[in-house]
């Protein structure tokens, strides 16, 4: 549970930092107040509060800082990134005039920075807190009664209900007429607190006091040395978001706990209660004849004590399913378990920031792990852990016409000891799924053997003593033939390296290659000669029993390529084991490094991941022709023209994907940058396809209103018609349709009636936009639909489905 509810609220609070007026969008009306709230001032007795003395440690989970609010206003990164949203995604009217007021208040804002705080854990603090910060306090009073003006325009006051008149009491005193009691309604509640204080302006859903924001002998959050060290780090980029992990963890395990002990007072409860029934019960026995209610308990009993029984049965069988399985699948199962198995390793704090750059997006993400989880990767899989940094060499032996190349730097026997571990924990389920006990039987008594005893024993080695050794930091992951120009050159090139000259054969090797995508693994090696001899051992027992008489040896110069019947495939390239389920995936990875023509030979490759450090635990490079393969560029026959003239104008991706992972101490960085084509590709493509199922829904809804008119019409003709067909307006009377009807979503309908006909017609507002397909039908009740541009649909038109 606990997990499941952080990625959501923390999802959701990143909404806050986008604009700062934006979550307030979203607040729920409060009770009926008086307006004088909204000027709440500072006390001129107090000093005024500063930017980074306003919050405590502890006070909110989520912060978020904006540097130079009018320059990211007016930067070309977001400016990019809103002109398709402004353009094609017909936007709600309140982002739009947001949008607007944003850029002429951009000069204001220049030099300010912009804080959000969300997912308050005191207390007495708003649920939201925005504030601005500018540089002199004049500033800030000069701002205040634009935002005062502008933000009803945004977030309108509702208006409140009349109420009627209560009776007044006839006394001596004079009488006092309230609003309720004349019937005027009070004034409603603004959804928002504007306060200004010296240089900040503060925005927040109810009213606050500075004093529960910081209070007395507190620590700052500017001093918290997790939020120091992310804040630190990302000094320079614009945009920056801080995750208190570690206290969300403790509320929402605190908040469990509460559960679990309510659960317990109510079972306790319950079981008070059905031993209190147990003693007031006769002790004579039971009579013969039985009523109803004892007849159900009787039977309840019946079914409880038989469903033990077949859970009894389905446990025995389960094991015996167990003993039955090779021991090939049971050594992986309780590899495969042991690997994703185990507690969670959440940090204790992210940070991350986003920046800007002439031609790429670039995310940043650091992880505090405590010290003895500096190495996990990701929360989620903590049996995976990093080794020590490295620079890359796998690219030096894989080719360069990869589509995805990963490499990673792992400390096998860290992984091996979680893994373990992880197995452990839960013994007796671990012996269960091992088979060496019966269900009857409890683990107790036995110890908890590795979930690499199976596969141990299959093999004959030690895998930490014999085979980690031999192994370097470094495994690299290369898919290919995710571009379908990668396919052809791919099966270009099996055409002309088959051996024999055989049309057909050379055809059905270069399909055989093109059916992608194909997986080639570089292991690093510390001792070559010592895996060369281990490794026919490994393959043959892992199930290929026999396998050595299927193998087929290839030399190459100084490189031996090994094959089983196309099986599996491995060549020793390099200081590099590398293996493929494809053989001529590896004889192609070979004929790559003879020619020098690896990744790491590659320019391009070099140029887009120089911005990495030296040294690194990981690294991602996509090409910039794999994107198509992965649907980030979108499909133009399914756009609007509008939308495929945008994509047209932005021209052909020339630059990859690139990612690395490193750590500088605090813990694990992440960093990605996403060219900045590319990512308007993919807002375009998310635009075009939000547009395209509007305007899916906006037809659907048509012909479903014609076709209500259509049994409407029956309906009124054979009543209130007397025989006649009613118009619109006659419909509506009749309660036979929705008056909404008459403003369809997105079209407008019209009908006509003329003697013993009618006809209606459904045609979009706006051609392209909100629909394309024009309808209609008549007292056939037959719905005819074509494309006329806008225009009308005619008897004449095909009929539809």
């Amino acid at each position: 549970m606990m997990i499941k509810e952080i990625p959501q609220r923390l999802a959701w609070s990143m909404l806050v930092l986008a604009v700062f007026v934006t979550p307030l969008a979203a607040q729920t009306r409060k009770p009926a107040g008086t307006p004088a709230r909204t000027a709440t001032k500072a006390a001129a007795t107090e000093p005024a509060p500063t930017f980074d003395a306003l919050l405590a440690s502890g006070t909110y989970g989520v912060y978020g800082e904006v540097r130079g609010v009018g320059q990211l206003i007016r930067s070309q990164g977001i400016s990019s990134l809103l002109d398709p949203v402004m353009k094609l995604a017909a936007p709600p009217k309140e982002f739009q005039t947001l949008v607007r007021w944003l850029n002429v208040n951009a000069d204001s804002l220049m030099t300010s920075r912009m804080m959000c705080a969300s997912w308050a854990h005191r207390p007495k603090l708003p649920q939201f807190l925005c504030a601005i910060e500018f540089p002199s306090a004049e500033e800030a009073q000069k701002f205040e009664p634009r935002l005062r003006t502008f933000l009803p325009k945004l977030l309108p006051t509702p208006t409140p209900e009349k109420k009627e008149s209560n009776s007044a009491k006839v006394t001596d005193q004079p009488k006092v007429v309230t609003p309720e009691q004349t019937g005027t309604p009070a004034a409603p509640p603004l959804p928002y607190v504007i306060t200004h204080a010296g240089s900040l302006v503060l925005i927040s859903p109810t009213a606050f006091k500075f004093n529960d924001l910081r209070p007395a002998n507190s620590k700052l959050l500017a001093e918290d040395q997790d939020f120091r060290t992310t804040r630190d780090r990302f000094a320079t980029d614009p945009v920056f978001v801080y995750f208190d992990v570690k206290t969300m963890m403790k509320e929402a395990e605190e908040r469990r706990r509460k559960q679990q002990e309510q659960f317990e007072q109510e079972r306790k409860k319950v079981e008070a209660e059905a031993a209190r029934r147990k003693q007031t019960k006769p002790e004579k026995p039971e009579p013969t004849t039985r009523n109803a209610d004892e007849h159900f308990e009787v039977t309840e009993n019946s079914a409880t004590l038989s469903t033990l029984t077949t859970e009894e049965s389905t446990v025995s069988e389960t094991t015996t399913e167990l003993r039955q399985t090779p021991a090939e699948t049971l050594a992986f199962a309780s590899l495969s378990r042991a690997f994703m198995g185990g507690q969670s390793k959440w940090p204790d704090a992210i940070g991350a920031a986003i920046s800007f750059d002439n031609d790429s997006y670039n995310l940043r993400v650091l992880l505090i792990h405590p010290a003895d989880d500096q190495g996990v990767i990701l929360p989620f899989l903590p049996q995976l852990v990093s080794g020590p940094p490295l620079t890359p060499a796998a690219s030096s032996v894989l080719p360069a016409d990869t589509d995805v190349f990963v490499t990673l730097s792992l400390d096998y026997s860290s992984i091996h000891e979680r893994m373990v571990k992880a197995f452990t924990e839960q013994p007796e389920l671990a012996f269960r799924e091992a088979g060496q006990i019966r269900h009857d039987e409890t683990a107790s008594s036995l110890e908890p053997q590795s979930p690499f005893a199976a596969y141990e024993k299959l093999l004959g080695i030690k895998l930490k003593e014999e085979l980690i050794p031999l192994l370097g930091n470094e495994i690299a992951l290369s898919l290919r033939g995710l571009n379908k120009a990668t396919e052809e050159i791919t099966g270009t090139a099996a055409s002309e390296n088959s051996a024999t000259e055989n049309k057909e054969d050379a055809t059905k090797a270069a399909a055989k290659t093109s059916r992608g995508p194909i997986p080639l693994v570089a292991i690093a090696l510390k001792d070559r000669e010592a895996v060369k001899k281990l490794l026919p051992r490994i393959i043959e027992s892992i199930g290929l029993k026999g396998a050595g008489l299927l193998a087929q040896t290839e030399r190459r110069e100084n490189t031996e390529l090994v094959s089983y019947a196309n099986v599996f495939a491995y060549a020793f390239i390099g200081d590099f084991l590398v293996v493929s389920t494809e053989s001529d995936a590896v004889r192609q990875a070979v004929d790559s490094y003879l020619k020098n023509e690896t990744l790491g030979s590659d320019s391009k490759y070099r140029n887009f991941t120089r911005w990495q450090p030296r040294q690194v635990l990981g690294q991602v490079y996509m090409p910039s022709g794999t994107m198509d393969s992965y649907g980030i560029s979108p499909r133009t026959e399914v756009l609007s023209e509008q939308v495929q003239e945008f994509v047209s104008s932005l021209g052909p991706v020339t630059e990859p994907v690139t990612y690395s992972l490193s750590n500088e101490g605090a813990g694990p960085l992440h960093e990605l940058h996403v060219p900045r084509n590319v990512m308007l590709l993919m807002v375009a493509g998310f635009t075009g396809a939000s547009q395209q199922s509007s305007l899916q829904g906006n037809q659907i809804i048509a012909q479903s209103m014609l076709r209500g008119i259509a049994g409407a019409q029956e309906t009124y003709k054979s009543t209130h018609g007397k025989g006649s067909f009613g118009t619109l307006e006659q419909l509506v009377e009749a309660k036979l349709i929705s008056v909404t009807l008459m403003h369809g979503r997105g079209y407008r309908i019209d009908l006509s009636v003329s003697g013993a006909n009618y006809e209606a017609t459904a045609v979009p507002l706006e051609y392209g936009k909100t629909g394309r397909m024009s309808y209609f039908i008549d007292a056939t009740s037959i719905l005819r639909g074509g494309d006329h541009g806008g225009g009308p649909a005619t008897i004449a038109d095909q009929p539809l489905q």
